[in-house]
Parts: structure tokens; sequence; C-alpha cells
């Protein structure tokens, strides 16, 4: 499975808490390129699955997602939004919780697979799911 995030370092994250079921992947910054799209379009298209959008929980983040989601369903994908808590990323999640609570808030725990486990979101085609990170 494939999660677009913001940053090089939060692609490392959810790669590491996922014990590598999830890759990261970076626009490096908070929009896709055209030619990011084309070249996630055609993975996408090998692996058969939908992305994950994990981008950082704030305004800017927000606003990357529906950007992402806009773009990719253009080549006919649809995406997934994994909500985080507010005003975090992933990298913050690996540093604050370790990988396993990372797993825990995106739904990589317990059995659970954010592929199954979403609800609307924001955008008519994009999903939303999360879990509160783990007490401390």
């Amino acid at each position: 499975m494939t999660a677009v995030v913001e940053g090089p370092l939060d692609a490392i994250a959810v790669t590491l808490a996922s014990q590598g079921a999830v890759v990261g992947v970076s626009p490096l910054g908070t929009s896709l390129t055209d030619d990011q799209t084309t070249l996630l379009a055609e993975h996408l298209g090998r692996t058969n699955s939908a992305p994950l959008l994990i981008f950082d929980a704030d305004e800017a983040g927000d606003a990357a997602a529906e950007r992402a989601a806009t773009s990719l369903l253009q080549t006919n994908h649809e995406t997934r939004r994994v909500a985080l808590p507010r005003d975090t990323d992933p990298c913050q999640l690996l540093s604050d919780y370790g990988p396993q609570g990372l797993a825990q808030v995106i739904g990589l725990t317990n059995g659970t697979d954010p592929r199954a486990q979403t609800r609307p979101g924001r955008t008519r085609r994009v999903r939303s799911h999360g879990h509160a990170p783990p007490a401390r």
C-alpha cells in the first residue's frame, strides 16, 4: 500500500510504523506535480490499491490533501484520507509515541486496515480515517 505524505521524514515514519506494509512517498511539499501524479498513478495501476493521504493535520495539510485527491481522481484513482490529531504530522507522532503509536493512529494495529475502516471525508471521494494517539 502507498501513503502520500508531505515530507521525506513523514514518509520514513509511515514506512517504519507499518513495518514496510505501507510505503510513504512525498512530493517534498504540499502539492503533487503533474509528473508526480502521473508516476504515482502508474504505480497505483500496477498495485491496484487506493493510496492513503496522510498529510499534516493543519490548514495547509488539509488543502494539500484535497488537491492530491483531486489530482489522483483525474487519473481514476480514489484515495483515502487518514485524519491525524490536529496540528500533528506522522514524524511528530512517531517521535512522541513510537512506531506502534503511529501505527495505531493511522489504523494499522489490532487487525485494523485503513482500507476497510473509512468514513466520509471533506470531499466527495476522499475518505477519512484515524484514531487517537495512545495515552502517555
